[in-house]
């Protein structure tokens, strides 16, 4: 169990589509944390779904915002990050998540 006190971050990381944003939702209430959703803060940002990033902008595109919502996320001490299933591919995010906190 990780202490409320704890300024690491828990990022919760998976395939699409296994319901990381259910779990760490979850977690963040019973931790008392705030929650993070990285494709959920994506989409606010393109005012739109993610698959529609996708279709019209590209992945290079999404990827892009994906990264800056990353940069910002992990400034932040002691919340639950919910990343997309690809975030942790790139050697660059994996890295940034690595210093940030706790993987799971």
């Amino acid at each position: 169990m990780v202490d409320k006190g704890d300024k690491q971050n828990l990022i919760l990381t998976g395939f699409s589509f296994t319901g990381k944003s259910v779990v760490a939702k979850d977690v963040a209430k019973r931790l008392g944390r705030e929650l993070i959703d990285s494709d959920h803060r994506i989409a606010d940002i393109a005012g739109k779904s993610i698959p529609d990033i996708f279709a019209d902008e590209g992945e290079e595109h999404f990827r892009g915002l994906e990264r800056e919502v990353l940069e910002q996320a992990c400034k932040r001490e002691g919340v639950v990050i919910a990343i997309g299933g690809g975030a942790i591919v790139n050697p660059r995010n994996r890295e940034l998540l690595c210093g940030s906190g706790v993987i799971i």
